[in-house]
This record gives C-alpha cells, sequence and structure tokens, in this order.
C-alpha cells in the first residue's frame, strides 16, 4: 500500500465538512507523541499521521520530526530552521549550534530571534552583555519577567545588584535565593559584607590575624571577583612563606563607583585615595588590596592594586613589593629608587653599585658587606668581584663558577638608568618574571644583615617595607594642603610601624 493511497484512505475517513476539524484531529493526535510517557519511545509513533502532519505543514509534525531527528543532520538543520521561527527553545539550539561551528553570522541571527522570541537563555545572556557596558537598568527590565520562573535569571539579577550596589533590589530578592545556588549566593552576601551595616566575624578576624605580622584586606565589587580574589588568597596562604608574613583576610565588597579609578587599560591602575578615609576598615588591618576592573598591577605605598586577570603569580609578585623585594626586571625611567648617588641596598634583595671597580676582593667585601640585607648568607668563600682582563684591579660581580651560591649577580633593575645593580642568587626569580619561583634565599627570616645587633634586628629587616595604606591618605591631604588632616593620618601610620620609621613618618610625611 504506498503513501498515496493511504492519505487518500485517512482524508476519506477524517475529512469533515470543514479541513480545520482535521488539523485538530492531527494536531490532537500528534500531541500524544510529545507526553512524557511517549517521548523517548519511537514505537508510539504512527508515521502515517506524522507524515500527513508533516505534508500539512503542521507546527506539531515538525517538532515531532526534529525530536527523533539525529542532531546536526541536514534534516534536524532544515525542520529546525522552520521550528525555530515560533519556538524559543529551538531558536536557542540553533545559536549554541552555530556558535560551535564559529559561524558568528548565523549564530547572531538567531540569537536576535531567540531574544524576541523570550528565550530565557538568550535573554539573560542579553542582560550580560548590557552589564557589561554599564547598562544595569535595561539588564535588570529584560531579567525581571523571568525572576519568578527561572531561578538563573533571579541569581544574576541578585549578582548584578551586587555589583551596580542596587541594595535595595537585593533586599526585595534575598528571601527568594532557596535553591542550593541561591542559599550560597545568600552566604557569600554575608561573608563579603555587602550591606553597609554587616559586622565582621570577630572571632575568625582574630583567628586570622594571631599568626601572621601583615594583616592585608582585598576589596572587589562583585560575586565574581570576590570569590576569585578569595581563591587566589587561600591558594597563597597554603604557601608557608605567605602565610607567615600576611594575614589574607575574607575579602571585602566595595562599590565600584566608590573606587573613582581613572586609567587606560594599559596603564598602571591608578584610584583616588580619598575615599578610603570613609570606608570603616578595622583597626589591625596595616595593607589594603583593591581588584580594579582593567590595567597593569602594581604597589602604591600601601594599596595593592590587581586586575580581574592577574593571576596568583602576579598577586604573589605583588605582595612581596610590600613587605620590601623590588623588581629585577627594568624599572620605569622616573623610578627614584635608581636615582639614589651613592651605593646602597634599595631593596631587601637589590644592591645599587655606585662603584663597580675595586683594587681588590677585600676592598669590595669591606665596602659592600654592611651594605647587603643578604650579606649572612655569603659564605667567606665565595667571592663579590672577578678579576679585570688585565688583572689590575678586580669588578663586581661574582664569577659563574660561583651562580649556585649566595653572592652579587647582575640584575636588570636599573638598566634603564644605565645604573649597576645585584641580586643574591644568579638564576630568575619572582622579582623578574611572575611565573618563577622566590628562592629559598630571598625568605624573609634569612635577612639579618651584619650591622643588625638583636634588639634591632626587626627594625632592620622592616627598613625596606611599604608602609600602611594610612599613609596614602596622609599623601592625598599632603598634596591638597591639608597638613592638619595630613599629619592625623601620617600619625595612624606610624602607629603600624616600628620606632625608626614612626619617626621617618611623622617628622616628614614621607618613606
Amino acid at each position: 500500500m504506498n503513501f498515496r493511497f493511504i492519505i487518500i484512505l485517512l482524508m476519506s475517513l477524517l475529512v469533515t465538512t470543514s479541513s480545520f476539524s482535521l488539523v485538530q484531529y492531527l494536531t490532537a493526535q500528534l500531541q500524544q507523541t510529545l507526553e512524557p510517557q511517549n517521548i523517548h519511545n519511537h514505537t508510539n509513533i504512527d508515521h502515517v499521521k506524522l507524515n500527513y502532519g508533516l505534508y500539512l505543514g503542521l507546527p506539531i509534525a515538525q517538532v515531532i520530526s526534529l525530536q527523533f531527528s539525529e542532531y546536526g543532520s541536514n534534516n534536524w538543520l532544515k525542520l529546525a530552521q522552520i521550528v525555530a521561527r515560533d519556538n524559543a527553545a529551538i531558536a536557542w539550539q540553533l545559536v549554541t549550534y552555530y556558535r560551535n561551528k564559529n559561524l558568528s553570522r548565523d549564530s547572531q541571527y538567531w540569537f536576535s530571534q531567540a531574544t524576541k522570541l523570550g528565550s530565557s537563555d538568550a535573554l539573560i545572556e542579553q542582560a550580560l552583555q548590557l552589564a557589561s557596558v554599564d547598562e544595569y537598568r535595561k539588564a535588570q527590565h529584560l531579567l525581571a519577567p523571568l525572576i519568578n520562573k527561572n531561578q538563573q535569571a533571579l541569581l544574576l539579577s541578585s549578582k548584578l545588584a551586587v555589583e551596580f550596589n542596587d541594595m535595595a533590589l537585593l533586599s526585595v530578592q534575598l528571601p527568594l535565593l532557596t535553591t542550593p545556588q541561591g542559599k550560597n549566593l545568600s552566604r557569600q552576601i554575608a561573608r563579603y559584607r555587602v550591606f553597609a551595616n554587616s559586622a565582621p566575624d570577630t572571632n575568625t578576624m582574630i583567628e586570622q590575624i594571631q599568626s601572621c605580622q601583615y594583616p592585608i584586606q582585598f576589596f572587589a565589587s562583585s560575586i565574581a571577583q570576590l570569590t576569585a580574589i578569595e581563591d587566589k588568597l587561600q591558594r597563597i596562604a597554603d604557601k608557608p612563606f605567605f602565610n607567615e608574613q600576611f594575614c589574607l583576610l575574607t575579602p571585602r565588597f566595595i562599590a565600584k563607583q566608590q573606587l573613582q579609578c581613572s586609567h587606560a587599560e594599559t596603564d598602571r591602575i591608578n584610584c583616588d585615595d580619598s575615599f578610603w578615609a570613609d570606608v570603616e576598615i578595622e583597626k589591625q588591618v596595616k595593607y589594603i588590596g583593591v581588584v580594579g576592573q582593567a590595567g597593569g598591577a602594581n604597589v602604591n605605598h600601601g594599596i595593592v592594586y590587581i586586575d580581574p586577570f592577574d593571576t596568583q603569580q602576579v598577586l604573589e609578585h605583588e605582595l612581596l613589593h610590600l613587605i620590601g623585594f623590588i623588581d629585577e626586571y627594568p624599572l620605569h625611567r622616573s623610578n627614584s629608587a635608581c636615582l639614589h648617588t651613592d651605593t646602597q641596598a634599595i631593596g631587601k634583595n637589590v644592591l645599587l653599585a655606585k662603584q663597580t671597580i675595586f683594587p681588590s676582593e677585600q676592598a669590595a667585601r669591606q665596602q659592600l658587606l654592611e651594605q647587603l640585607p643578604w650579606a649572612r648568607q655569603i659564605k667567606a668563600t665565595t667571592p663579590l668581584t672577578h678579576s679585570s682582563a688585565n688583572n689590575k684591579h678586580v669588578i663586581l660581580g661574582t664569577p659563574k663558577e660561583y651562580s649556585d651560591e649566595v653572592g652579587l649577580f647582575a640584575a636588570e633593575t636599573c638598566n634603564k638608568q644605565q645604573q649597576s645593580t645585584f641580586k643574591p642568587v644568579s638564576q630568575s626569580t619572582q622579582l623578574q618574571y611572575f611565573e618563577e619561583p622566590l628562592p629559598e634565599q630571598y625568605k624573609y627570616d634569612q635577612y639579618i644583615p651584619l650591622t643588625a645587633s638583636v634588639p634591632k634586628q626587626s627594625i632592620v629587616l622592616t627598613a625596606f617595607n611599604m608602609p600602611s595604606y594610612h599613609y596614602n591618605l596622609g599623601l592625598y591631604y599632603q598634596n591638597k594642603q591639608q597638613q592638619t588632616i595630613a599629619d592625623e593620618w601620617f600619625a595612624r601610620a606610624a602607629l603600624q610601624e616600628t620606632s625608626e620609621q614612626r619617626k621617618a613618618i611623622i617628622s616628614k610625611g614621607e618613606f
């Protein structure tokens, strides 16, 4: 029995005075195929009715045929393009299909179609796109109809409310976050102290700051940034050296509108420090860390700046600057560290040498050892110089055959100023390339200069450290010619330091 005869027979049995009744009948019959108990059962398909439904162009027949077509096949693609005209879910399937094929024109077309049809996936993605260009209100307008029926839309809306500091909306949505994901977001909002009146977990903070020397509080402006920086900090805290030095406190929320950063993406991150005067920060905190929106990582006295894309290694590099280590790659020409007029250590790891030629090894050692923070690590048998070509004098720099020992090895720190600098080890370190490890010789407790007696040891060891973030505020008000307020902040900075550093900060407002 051929297909044409079947169709004629079916029509003779079913056609009434109205062709519309036949369409209704076929639609109702085919609809049963999509019921939950039948949707994956090919044997329940009445192919005669299905083929006739396709012949008539019935949407239900097209959906069923698409359901049982192989994804990505020519038949699937042809049917999907038909069904997607009125079906938001299939339109979104085409978006993902064409994206996987890297066909941007087709994926964009179907993305537009999916959005018009009200696809939750498309609307959520469009809201994200709008938020990325600060079109916050438009993004929330798209999400509003979805919130009560789509948990992902609610989660996104709440996260955007955090990022754009919309505490009124966030307060309304918090009780709606009832799924496991929603409850987790609620915990994060409390943990990162998103609401201005949020109090810290005092017991946790006390526990965090008992085992380290330098408490540092990081701030970020979105849940994504907060969770990312916390993950980096936890991994850094797993390293004994960093864990001994820093109390890496639970990061806190700060509205990006407060940060007032002004710089190009290719510049160092540079933000207005004045607003920190109005932020309640625990008195134990010495340093501040800020996750900016974009720009180059750097340390500005007591404040560390990174961007969301900086790696854990970059963050470790910047933390090392806080405790007195200087870069071993060429610094900018205007960097003051390279402008000193006499021989001196300009960091725990770099010596600036104004004289590189000496009459003898003994003369070099006599002049330089008291200048070196790493002097006690240098063996008596490790030379600091090598002979000149004519053997009339010696030149600063430990010979290559001693490259496995601590000595004086060329650093690039002041190359742009044509100044000679030296470091303790011959290999590249984390102060030159972020990806390199920090040598054991650079560990803090090994830096005991020859001139340091035990009572003064801590003073000497902190001589290269950055001052606390209070010092940044002192400089800000000093530059504004508000010296009285500046002096108050310099005094607060001084309380964080040793006695010698206090004198320098209070008397000069310098570090």
